[in-house]
Formats: C-alpha cells, structure tokens, sequence
C-alpha cells in the first residue's frame, strides 16, 4: 500500500539550495518540496486551496543575507506570518554557515537561539536536512495524523502516544491546559498556535524528553541494574515496552517504565526472588555477568538507582541518589524523575 504524499515548503533566500530542495524531494517517493523565496511566501500562502496546504515549512530562520532581493526579516518573522495563516502546521528551522560567515554566525545565532527553540518546532542544521530527508517526512505525516485526530477527545491523544492503561490517570493531571479537552481548539485569540502543535510539543519536548513514564537506554540499562551494552543483550524480552507512538520512528529508543516492571516480574525466575527492586532482581533473572552490572559513576559500588548529569562533561551516567545531587538548574516536575546532577572528585 502506498503512503501518503507529503507536501513541504522549503523557504529560503538562497537559490543555490533549490538542488538541495530536489534532492530532499528524492529521499521519499512520496515527498513533494516547493522551493520559495520570502517575497513570495505571503501570497503563496492566502491563495493555497484546502488540498495544497504544505504538511511542513521549512525555513532558513536568517533568511536575509544572501537572496538579490533582500527579504527584511529574520526566519522568526517568517514563522510568525506561517502561524497566522496555518496555525496548526509544523515549521522546522535550519541554517548553513558559508565559508567565512562561522564567527557572524555564532553571535546572530547566541541573540536568537532561545526565541528560536521556542518557535520552531524543531531545529535542523544543515546536514540533517541533507541526509535525513525520510525523518521528515516521517514528522510530515504524525503532524498530519494529530491534526486530523478526534478534536474533543482525551481518548485520541492517548491513542497517538499508544499510552497503557496504567499511565493515563498520571498523563491527565499532567498535560498542559489546553489539551485537557483533547485537541479541541478554544479559539485564535485564546490559542493562537493551536492545539495541534501544542500536542506535538508536548509529546517531543516533555513525554520522550524527560525520563519518568518513558526510559532511553541508559535510563532503561540503569532501571534493571546492567549496562546497555548487556540490556542491548536482552532488550528483545522487552520489544512490547518500546515506544512506538507518534515520533517514535524519528526519535531514539524509549521505553515505557511500567511496562518494563511488568515484564520482569513475569518471568518465572523473578517469581521466586525475594525482592522488589528491578536493579536488583534483572541482573539474576537474565544471569547478566557481574562485569556487566552497573556501577556508580562517583563511588564504583552497584546498585546505582538513577541518572545524573556529570558537571565535569555534560554526560549521562548512572548513579547513586546518595552520591548526587538534585540539579537546580532543571525544574522537577511531577511524575517525572528528579533530575541529578554529581561531580566526581579527584584524590588530589
């Protein structure tokens, strides 16, 4: 069966990406990219019918530096006209730095880049434009599916995430207001954006992003008291768990943490430990090596029961809760796993 044709509009002010535009249309038989230059955006975008409105904008958010008619505003400008007119339609961000154009670059980019990430619904350099073409395609269409999802229903989001039974109660008190009636849109003035978009944002920047109902691997790892490299090992006991909801195809490996518990306490090993910590009952049930076990980051002893951020090189690891701390630069929020932070001290 054939999949849907998607429709992008590639905005940019310099020409010479029109080939990267027609090399991104390749990547997907069933992706079309429109080249526009900003002059002609507005217009374009009043005179479009129902069936040619684009699933997805790409816009180059500098916009103005290279085109023959000089376009007066920034891509955030852009993105404000495309929000006037499709509210609930996707508009990714992108940039490439021309030879000699890094340093300028870097200061416009450090002035705008917060204004960017809240606006833009993803922000892509140019090389994921260049190469991951399918993945946005892939976001193309779960965009289009949230927007034509049952508007008034919390049942249908649930759905578009594929949420067990176990979590909805918990996903309720936490969605953002104006997704506790479902995709139901309260009116342009009240919610200019679009609850479609404020779905999709939730889902990418909150639900997959911050450990709590979903685990990455290393959360995963951690969770069941090994290393990834042995959960990688055993992680087809767990292929019901995976995340497979909307993104899942276009994001990293997420589990859900309820269904993880689930499985192991099945298994007829688990059923005759004695004890209730995952970390501490996975290692025996799947006979992981003792090498393979995980250990703390800070103090090397097993049984560490969380995650932290390593102050030293922004890295990831697992670690006790007595050998961190809780990260304040990072708002803890209810449901979610306390952020951790540690900094592992020299003997000088």
């Amino acid at each position: 069966m054939k999949e849907r044709e998607v429709l992008i509009w590639w905005i940019d002010d310099d020409r010479e990406h029109v080939e990267e535009a027609i090399n991104l249309e390749k990547s997907n038989e069933n992706l079309k990219v429109t080249f526009m230059e900003p002059k002609d955006v507005t217009a374009g975008l009043k005179s479009l019918s129902v069936e040619d409105v684009p699933d997805l904008f790409l816009v180059d958010y500098f916009l103005n530096r290279r085109g023959k008619e000089k376009y007066q505003n920034q891509g955030l400008t852009m993105e404000g006209t495309i929000r006037e007119n499709y509210p609930e339609h996707p508009v990714y961000g992108f940039t490439v730095a021309m030879e000699g154009e890094e340093k300028e670059l870097r200061k416009i980019f450090s002035e705008i880049k917060q204004a960017a990430e809240e606006r833009f619904d993803k922000i892509l350099n140019f090389k994921d434009v260049q190469r991951k073409g399918n993945d946005i395609y892939k976001d193309a269409l779960d965009h289009r599916r949230i927007r034509e999802s049952e508007r008034g229903s919390l049942k249908e989001l649930f759905q578009l995430i594929k949420a067990p039974e176990d979590v909805k109660e918990r996903l309720k008190m936490i969605l953002p207001d104006e997704l506790h009636e479902g995709l139901a849109t309260k009116g342009d003035m009240e919610k200019p954006e679009g609850n479609a978009i404020a779905f999709a944002r939730w889902v990418r920047e909150s639900l997959m992003t911050k450990p709590g109902f979903l685990y990455n691997r290393l959360y995963t790892a951690t969770h069941l008291g090994m290393t990834e490299e042995a959960f990688e090992g055993i992680s087809g006991k767990f292929g019901d768990t995976k995340y497979n909801g909307v993104f899942h195809e276009t994001e990293p490996l997420l589990w859900w943490v309820c269904r993880i518990d689930e499985i192991l306490f099945s298994q007829d090993k688990a059923k005759d430990i004695e004890n209730t910590k995952p970390l501490e009952v996975a290692p025996e049930v799947f006979e992981i090596p003792e090498g393979q076990r995980t250990k703390c980051a800070v103090c090397g002893e097993k049984y560490p029961e969380t995650v932290g951020l390593n102050l030293d090189d922004e890295e990831e690891q697992s670690v006790h809760y007595k050998c961190s701390t809780v990260n304040r630069d990072k708002r803890g929020e209810l449901y979610f796993d306390e952020p951790r932070c540690f900094v592992i001290k020299s003997d000088d």
